[in-house]
């Protein structure tokens, strides 16, 4: 064997190595998080935010350092809710106002919002009395508004200056849930802890328009931003069915029999990744091709989460397991 081929075969085995490296580091602070004893809280798998119950601390995962930071204290409040901007820079969550208190004083649905700077913890503002909120983008956050003068409109407002931008009164007094679809539209639905007859609209941010959109038994939806897809899911005689279809046209392009816990998408909504038959299936929705990854046990209530990174989280009633996907 001359030298060349040595040479060659010696890079391959460094790549090779590097690649299986880089996926066992790239887990490792999620591996670790989920062996810690104590429960920590899972509030945004995909974007990295996590609450740790050891140091009442929001914490987010910072793939340049490969490890989670600090981001926020919590004292004498629950979070409820957290998420984290796409460019990294903005943190924002809800908090239990009734948690410091024996008797419920305001709506149990309702939150208090706090936006925080992730550079340095400052607050950049804070309101009472809302619900659903969530990143439209970067600069600017949409929430529903249950404060005395603005009961029930869907807020927009500026992440840097804390200044509404506008609003929109979609006709709802009770909660909505809040589903972003793009810089300029969101979907709303009734929202309900019981399973029923649930309506949605479609709200455009920019002319302001709120059409009627999809009605369903038990209905919700999951989107990623940005992506032409959405996932809608409705429940009949305890049988979970969703749709996938274009948002703009309601077009179906694909159906399983299987509850939203058991899909998750990548980041930019193209490729969906479902439990179907015991195995996991990645499907190209543009394209319409698909692969098995991996068979699942057929118990154990499994659902998937797409990590900050790329890979999938696996959970089931006996375990909780990290799946690489190709780099």
């Amino acid at each position: 064997m001359n030298k060349k081929v040595l040479i060659i075969i010696g890079a391959i085995v460094i790549i090779i190595l590097a690649v299986l490296i880089y996926s066992s580091q790239k887990n490792k602070s999620v591996t670790d998080l989920l062996a810690s004893p104590t429960p920590v809280a899972i509030t945004d798998w995909a974007n990295g935010v996590v609450y740790d119950t050891t140091n009442n601390k929001i914490k987010f995962f910072d793939p340049s350092l490969n490890s989670y930071q600090d981001v926020t204290s919590i004292t004498g409040e629950i979070p409820t809710y957290a998420e984290l901007s796409n460019d990294q820079k903005t943190l924002l969550y809800t908090t239990d106002p009734n948690a410091a208190s024996e008797t419920i004083e305001v709506n149990p649905d309702l939150s208090n919002l706090k936006v925080k700077s992730i550079s340095d913890g400052s607050l950049a503002f804070e309101q009472n009395s809302i619900f659903s909120p969530k990143f439209l983008d970067d600069e600017s956050i949409v929430y529903q508004d249950f404060s005395s003068t603005n009961s029930g409109r869907i807020i927009l407002r500026s992440v840097q200056t804390g200044q509404i931008l506008k609003w929109v009164d979609i006709g709802e007094k009770d909660p909505v849930d809040i589903y972003v679809l793009d810089q300029s539209h969101i979907i709303c639905t009734q929202y309900s802890s019981d399973v029923g007859e649930v309506s949605s609209k479609l709200v455009n941010l920019n002319s302001l328009e709120i059409i009627d959109y999809i009605n369903g038994e038990g209905l919700q939806f999951s989107t990623v931003y940005g992506s032409p897809y959405v996932a809608s899911q409705t429940v009949s005689a305890n049988k979970f069915s969703i749709s996938l279809i274009k948002w703009q046209t309601k077009e179906n392009v694909l159906s399983l029999d299987i509850p939203l816990e058991q899909l998750t998408w990548d980041v930019d909504g193209k490729n969906v990744y479902y439990i179907e038959n015991n195995q996991i299936i990645q499907k190209d929705l543009t394209s319409q091709n698909q692969k098995v990854l991996q068979k699942v046990s057929p118990s154990g209530a499994p659902s998937l989460q797409m990590l900050l990174g790329g890979d999938l989280l696996l959970k089931t009633e006996q375990e909780t397991s990290v799946i690489d996907l190709p780099i």
